[in-house]
């Protein structure tokens, strides 16, 4: 056994094609994807952006991230809607996120996400949001 910090790629590839089949065949005979959206400044570097990773019919928003001076502008909005619309195009219906952040549940229920989970950590005074969007 190995256990490593970080992305491992390879190992990453051999779960995926693994777990493929077994998840949600019913809806989608595609293998499991990943969705990425980037942002990018004039100079096409990015700077921001989503990645989620398209199971059966679910989109998982796994990472969406923008710097502090191009919040509140829009940008969050278009990155998630670009990638419900992909999502959508390679036969996903709903779409999930978790955050403990309050900011970010607010920010996705303005974009027609509804919690569906709390999860409360006492200890650490934390809470994980689960937010569920039905296109």
């Amino acid at each position: 056994m190995t256990v490593t910090e970080g992305d491992d790629p390879e190992l990453r590839s051999i779960l995926m094609q693994g777990l493929s089949p077994m998840l949600h065949p019913q809806h989608s005979s595609r293998p499991a994807s990943w969705l990425c959206v980037a942002l990018q400044d004039e100079q096409k570097s990015s700077v921001g952006g989503m990645i989620g990773l398209m199971v059966g019919a679910w989109l998982s928003v796994d990472l969406l991230w923008l710097p502090t001076y191009l919040r509140k502008r829009g940008h969050g909005t278009a990155l998630l809607r670009e990638a419900e619309r992909r999502a959508l195009k390679e036969g996903c219906i709903d779409a999930y996120v978790g955050t403990s952040s309050s900011d970010a549940c607010g920010f996705y229920e303005k974009n027609g996400y509804v919690a569906r989970l709390l999860l409360y950590n006492p200890y650490a005074g934390l809470t994980q949001t689960t937010l569920q969007k039905h296109f």
